[in-house]
């Protein structure tokens, strides 16, 4: 019987090249492209564990150079990652997050316990420090990028060293992207010709100081690169630094035994259950009112659903997909009105119910033409809209929602909220700079407001609520269409942004 295979994904290195990749297209293709791939790789074995950067880096504490080099990541970036994993997570794929470790660390973590354990690991990943957890037939990595499955036998033809030996080769000759140096004139032939000879970096310069003609002997091994090798020694960071920096972290403290079983259970569902549903779960005040961009639910019932050709068996039953990603009408839209008449019959029954507190089936029938111009569904439309003087308002918090699922907005980001004061900056893709917006006790003071119930029970409410719809009409009017806040009509109302 075969052993279990366990898909360890670098989770970091996935996303990133998602979202490189995607740079000239909607913002949210770099979320598409991650869970795509992440259900590629995960279908490449029994079961997936996805592992997560933490937010603070042990490599950081220990030299400050490393990945200095680097450009901040875009806000708007950090919000499709956090996309990304909220969907794992609610697919139920085991995600793993350790302090002050990195996802390659966590790799080698899985990899560990999966060997100890007695299963295979398939890699899914493409950085160079993965290369020192290859182990002939047990485990593998495949290039995320490239698809290509390298070995350990693959290791030694193309760099002529062992999998151990990869910290050291990297201490040799270096890993510009993370900002660690290498030993000039040192390139990776004579990495590999040396480390053959002495087998690691402190057998290397045990011999430089002790037999240091058994070096200089060797082809290539000039007076340059001898002075290079012994001034790393005493550099910043040294030699020996980086060979700890190119070192995975695969096992926790002196005499703690991590183990991941939540792994076995963590497979890639065959159905897809994000279809119109928010991407936003733990919001309950902005998103949770509003579907998915088209652009996001496109993609996931779409791509993310369709078979892969190359891992199929030759007898594989693709039914089931292709008719997933046929589906015209995904569950929760199977009520909703098909035709004038429809919506007419449904506007009277809402309005019978009462549930809304609408005046008339009129108005509740103009309220759902209303949101269905903005894409939404007939509970949306009715629960996001009130009909004041004769004119359609939209809620602060239907109005945010419909300001973050546009294609164009990198983010939304409160700067300040108190009871005094509400700023909220927002970026829109290829507007040069980020825009805010400010509203005061002073400004609502201006305005009259004060002394109105709503202002005078809810002021840090209602000045989120101003700050939202200054920015959806002046950043994105495609989005909100020039409309107001029942609170903006003259209406008492407490809003929620």
């Amino acid at each position: 019987m075969p052993n279990t295979k366990v898909v360890a994904v670098d989770f970091g290195a996935v996303f990133w090249t998602a979202w490189h990749a995607s740079a000239d297209q909607n913002i949210s293709e770099a979320f598409s492209r991650t869970m795509r791939r992440v259900k590629e790789a995960a279908r490449m074995g029994d079961c997936v564990a996805v592992c997560l950067d933490s937010p603070k880096s042990r490599r950081k504490e220990t030299w400050s150079g490393y990945k200095a080099d680097r450009e901040a990541k875009p806000r708007g970036a950090l919000e499709q990652m956090r996309r990304a994993i909220e969907a794992l997570k609610a697919l139920g794929i085991y995600t793993i997050q350790v302090d002050y470790c990195e996802g390659d660390d966590i790799v080698g973590m899985v990899t560990v316990w999966a060997l100890d354990e007695g299963h295979d690991v398939l890699i899914y990943g493409a950085d160079k420090d993965l290369y020192q957890l290859l182990r002939q037939d047990r485990v593998e990595l495949v290039n995320h990028q490239t698809g290509e499955v390298f070995g350990e036998s693959d290791l030694m033809a193309k760099a002529g060293i062992r999998p151990h030996q990869v910290p050291d080769f990297l201490a040799l000759v270096g890993d510009k992207s993370d900002g660690l140096p290498g030993i000039d004139k040192c390139g990776p032939k004579k990495a590999a010709l040396l480390l053959n000879e002495f087998g690691s970096v402190s057998g290397l310069y045990a011999a430089l100081h002790d037999e240091a003609t058994r070096v200089t002997s060797l082809p290539g091994v000039g007076p340059t690169l001898i002075a290079n090798l012994l001034a790393a020694e005493t550099r910043e960071p040294s030699v020996m630094t980086v060979r700890s920096l190119a070192t995975l972290a695969v096992e926790g403290e002196p005499g703690e035994r991590i183990e991941f079983p939540g792994v076995l259970e963590s497979t890639f569902p065959d159905d897809n259950p994000f279809d119109n549903k928010t991407i936003h779960p733990e919001s309950k005040t902005m998103s949770d009112q509003v579907q998915p961009a088209p652009s996001d639910s496109a993609v996931i019932n779409a791509e993310l659903e369709s078979p892969r050709p190359t891992t199929a068996s030759p007898g594989q039953d693709r039914r089931r997909s292709t008719s997933m990603v046929r589906r015209e009408v995904a569950f929760e839209r199977q009520l909703e009105p098909t035709s004038l008449d429809g919506a007419y019959q449904l506007a009277e029954a809402l309005f019978q119910s009462g549930f809304f507190g609408v005046r008339n089936k009129e108005g509740v029938f103009t309220l759902m033409i209303a949101g269905r111009s903005y894409g939404l569904d007939v509970f949306q439309s009715v629960n996001g809209f009130s009909i004041i003087k004769g004119r359609p308002a939209m809620t602060a918090g239907m109005m945010h929602a419909l300001c973050l699922r546009h294609p164009d907005c990198v983010y939304i980001h409160w700067v300040e909220s108190t009871l005094e004061r509400a700023i909220v900056e927002t970026k829109r893709r290829n507007d040069p700079e980020p825009t805010r917006f400010e509203w005061t006790i002073e400004d609502a003071k201006r305005a009259n407001l004060l002394g109105k119930d709503n202002w005078d029970q809810y002021p840090k409410s209602m000045l989120r609520a101003r700050c939202i719809a200054d920015m959806g009409r002046a950043v994105f009017p495609d989005a909100v269409h020039n409309t107001y806040l029942a609170d903006e009509l003259g209406e008492d109302v407490a809003e929620t942004a």
